[in-house]
């Protein structure tokens, strides 16, 4: 019975469901000025949704905009996909999952690119590719490495400088 207790558990979806009064209302922006670069966002919870917005500066070796979660916020243990309900413009997003607090060690992303249409991107959580300050190294996150993930977040880093917007209805993990 507790086997059986143990699996369902793991069975559940973990739905981040983003809105006023919903998920998201502990998450927070990390834009390139942490570093001396131009970028600008912001973040509002509409009634049903998270409304992700600013401006992409390359200016002073700039060049993103983040939105995160909290570190050790989710347990993604026994996940394997994630999907995720958005709609936007301005070019490509990536969803990033962290298994470190230090910036400088690698980080899981999966790049999206939204429209003005409400769309679904659903990736297997193993193949999330590694990245580092250098760039992309071709390892992929596996399916050991989910359950060392601390933080969830999305970034506007694609090298395009300009306005851009994106809205996330929710994140469901399975």
């Amino acid at each position: 019975m507790f086997t059986l207790l143990i699996l369902f558990a793991l069975a559940q979806p973990l739905m981040l469901d983003m809105g006023e009064g919903k998920a998201g209302s502990d998450w927070y922006i990390i834009n390139d000025g942490v570093m001396g670069g131009r970028s600008s966002s912001s973040f509002d919870l509409e009634k049903d949704h998270l409304h992700f917005a600013g401006t992409i500066s390359l200016e002073n070796n700039g060049g993103f905009a983040s939105l995160r979660s909290p570190w050790n916020k989710y347990d993604l243990k026994g996940k394997k996909s994630v999907t995720i309900k958005a709609r936007g413009n301005g070019g490509q997003f990536s969803l990033v999952l962290e298994k470190n607090q230090e910036w400088w060690l690698p980080t899981y992303k999966y790049t999206f690119e939204p429209t003005s249409e409400w769309q679904e991107f659903t990736i297997d959580l193993k193949d999330l590719v590694e990245y580092t300050i250098q760039g992309k190294t071709g390892k992929k996150l596996g399916k050991d490495g989910i359950e060392e993930i601390i933080r969830i977040g999305i970034i506007k880093y694609d090298g395009k400088a300009g306005p851009f917007e994106l809205e996330i209805d929710e994140l469901m993990f399975q």
